[in-house]
């Protein structure tokens, strides 16, 4: 019986060691997973063991498992470092990396060796395959787009009545998009920060048309917020139909010359999750009414455009999170996904979130970002914004000239890289070429008069 007590009792103190490492012990590498593994292993129970009994072989690799050596840190006496810690898991990975895997990640090189001409094959088949076969319906695949585009334009939704949802409606863009679904006999829920500039907005679209204009205060970083505006709008006017999602801010800097990073989040925060908290929100409202979700992306989510590399990398991820969104919602929701060159907007007047991480205007800083490609008014945008709305299309690139720019990214990026180069990084003591360009023929040669104004 005393046999069987300190039996018993070595037994509980080493699943106790085994739980301690498993709270304090960072899983790092292979072995973590493996301690892991062989943990939870060491502590089922005997029903779990007897039923692995039944299984034949299982049984027998479960009884010969050792229980996992406790590493150098957890070792009585040991005053090593957390580098040293590192270094010894460093080196637990390169003996299972040399020895062919683990007992709970067995080798697979021979069924790896033996799958590899599937992939040779598909590589050596798919590319040329398809380019071939996109060479041959390319005229066949543009005649029915074109058949499309035109049957589609036969077919207008009638928006009047339908309840809008716009967030970043206080300016710009969002505020243009409020006039043009105004026209069009909406019910308009105009959501931003700034409440006194909602309600200019809301008097104005209601004197254009608009059948109601409700103004709801919101901060769309704030995922609270955001469900409060979609509940606030669904008990006001009972039902959703389209959702506009325009909130975006952008930062003009290059990495390497950030001073502050708290600037980072808040491009990524308002212009990725900004958009995604009120469509979550809106889905079911929206599946309910067979809605739509109009999205303001940009031209940027595949151009690799210098000194804005958060608000690129945001508007990538707000392209494809909505793609998927809308195979995942096909039938249900519509989702209409734009995509503007630069815009009259209170970006294109200058205001951008700086090295320093604080929201400045300065147009010098402006003139280096834009450069000389021509702004576009906010009422062309908007207007190609709600007619691709309207006739159910998928994506607008609004100026269509952007699109040029597609092909050149996926056949010859090292071209696009060297053109970005050249316009906007910094010469030496000179300005970009970007700012020279814009000096020597004037602003109002590629900019609206309303981005003009100085400060």
């Amino acid at each position: 019986m005393q046999d069987k007590g300190h039996a018993r009792a070595e037994e509980e103190g080493a699943s106790g060691g085994r739980a301690e490492f498993l709270r304090r012990a960072p899983f790092t590498g292979d072995g973590g997973r493996l301690w892991l593994v062989a943990s939870s292993r060491g502590t089922a129970s005997s029903s779990s063991r007897r039923s692995f009994d039944e299984e034949g072989e299982t049984a027998d690799m479960e009884e010969k498992q050792e229980p996992p050596k406790l590493p150098r840190a957890e070792q009585p006496g040991y005053r090593g470092s957390v580098g040293s810690e590192i270094e010894d898991s460093r080196k637990n990975h390169n003996s299972d990396s040399d020895s062919g895997g683990s007992a709970a990640f067995p080798s697979s090189d021979g069924s790896s060796r033996e799958k590899a001409w599937v992939h040779t094959f598909l590589n050596l088949l798919l590319p040329p395959t398809v380019f071939i076969g996109l060479v041959v319906t390319f005229p066949f695949v543009i005649f029915a787009k074109y058949v499309n585009r035109l049957f589609k334009s036969f077919r207008r939704e009638n928006l009047k009545n339908h309840v809008v949802v716009i967030t970043g409606a206080s300016s710009g863009i969002g505020e243009e998009l409020a006039y043009k679904y105004a026209k069009r006999g909406t019910k308009l829920v105009l959501s931003a920060r700034r409440a006194e500039k909602l309600n200019q907005v809301a008097e104005r679209a209601r004197s254009m048309g608009a059948a109601d204009a409700f103004v709801i205060p919101c901060d769309v970083t704030s995922e609270e917020d955001c469900k409060s505006l979609i509940e606030q709008a669904v008990n006001h006017f009972g039902h959703l139909d389209h959702v506009v999602l325009n909130a975006g801010v952008a930062n003009s800097f290059f990495l390497s010359e950030a001073t502050d990073t708290k600037g980072f989040p808040v491009v990524l925060d308002t212009d990725f999750w900004g958009n995604v908290w009120p469509a979550y929100y809106a889905l079911p409202y929206l599946r309910s009414t067979k809605g739509r979700l109009v999205v303001i992306a940009s031209v940027a989510s595949w151009l690799n455009y210098p000194r804005q590399s958060f608000y690129n990398a945001s508007k990538a991820a707000m392209l494809q999170f909505f793609d998927t969104l809308r195979a995942e919602v096909r039938g249900e929701i519509d989702v209409t996904i734009a995509m503007p060159g630069w815009t009259e907007s209170e970006i294109t007047e200058g205001k951008f979130i700086s090295a320093d991480g604080d929201a400045r205007k300065d147009q010098d800083i402006r003139d280096a970002q834009v450069g000389p490609f021509p702004v576009l008014t906010r009422d062309a945008c908007a207007e190609a914004i709600v007619s691709a709305a309207e006739h159910n299309r998928r994506y607008v690139i609004v100026p269509f000239w952007y699109l040029s720019f597609l092909p050149i990214r996926l056949w010859v990026p090292e071209f696009q890289d060297w053109l970005f180069r050249i316009l906007v990084l910094p010469r030496g003591r000179s300005p970009p070429l970007s700012k020279a360009i814009v000096d020597k023929l004037g602003r109002k040669t590629f900019y609206p008069s309303s981005v003009q104004k100085k400060e």
